[in-house]
């Protein structure tokens, strides 16, 4: 997460439903998470930080870690995988019910595209700003120990080659899942070090790689509505008229989202109400 104000509203929201175990990128100051953190009881901060890079798959390792600590800490039913700048569209009840159903809220679906098949079969670095396509400054992209034993691994890999798999399965990065298709994608993770390695050296691999891992499902809904269609891709939404606006076909949450405006925290705290 990378907004402090965004995290604490999701908090609110969630007060005595669900607990937050957040993530901060290790390049980013970690302060007003912590000062978050003392204000909502229900906020964790995350015991590994990790750099996240855009296509990166440090994501998934971020994800893991902390998914590992969350049920370390409680035996949770469901786990869900969202960012700051995500904001829930119905009533807090509504909400808490439909997380109770036995509906798997990811969006997914098997891929034959070939550009998406080329992310996983072709080899990628995505995990520094060396290698990373971001811009950034010139000194920021230095090598380090790190990175170059990364790119050791990826030549072995590539004489190797990637893990066969039989049907792969796409879609968007958030989700929420019952626990055990969360335990399924950790005891994969843990024992499929070739499959691990594979998507590691992949483009974008948190829209691929659990979904690979627990597809098919039979039940799954969308958890969240991102707009596509409008420049800035994704859309960025900064006023509750263009939420309104927005064709969100009944998902939960919707992002990209402007926390702070008045409005759309009012619309929130609302919803938290109900």
């Amino acid at each position: 997460m990378k907004s402090a104000a965004g995290a604490s509203l999701l908090a609110d929201y969630f007060t005595d439903i669900g607990d937050f175990y957040i993530h901060v990128d290790s390049k980013s100051d970690i302060t007003p998470y912590t000062e978050a953190a003392t204000r909502h009881p229900n906020i964790t901060l995350a015991d590994v930080r990790l750099p996240i890079f855009w296509g990166g798959f440090n994501t998934v390792k971020a994800c893991v870690a902390t998914i590992q600590q969350a049920i370390r800490t409680k035996d949770y039913a469901r786990i869900a995988f969202i960012t700051e700048d995500t904001i829930p569209l119905i009533a807090k009840s509504e909400f808490s019910a439909r997380m109770k159903s036995d509906i798997e809220w990811i969006q997914i679906y098997p891929t034959g595209h070939p550009d998406w098949i080329a992310r996983y079969e072709r080899f990628f670095f995505l995990d520094s700003f060396a290698t990373n396509p971001r811009t950034v400054e010139r000194l920021d992209r230095a090598w380090t120990p790190e990175m170059v034993d990364s790119v050791r691994r990826l030549g072995l890999l590539q004489q190797k080659g990637k893990a066969k798999i039989n049907r792969m399965f796409d879609g968007g990065t958030w989700w929420s899942l019952t626990r055990p298709h969360i335990d399924k994608f950790l005891t994969t993770y843990h024992s499929d070090l070739h499959l691990r390695e594979s998507f590691e050296f992949s483009a974008i691999p948190e829209e691929q790689y659990i979904h690979t891992v627990i597809g098919p499902l039979a039940n799954a809904k969308a958890l969240v509505f991102t707009d596509w269609t409008r420049e800035p891709r994704p859309y960025i939404f900064r006023s509750m008229a263009a939420i309104r606006e927005a064709k969100t076909r009944d998902t939960p949450m919707l992002r990209k989202v402007a926390v702070g405006s008045s409005d759309i925290e009012d619309f929130v705290r609302d919803l938290a109400r109900r």
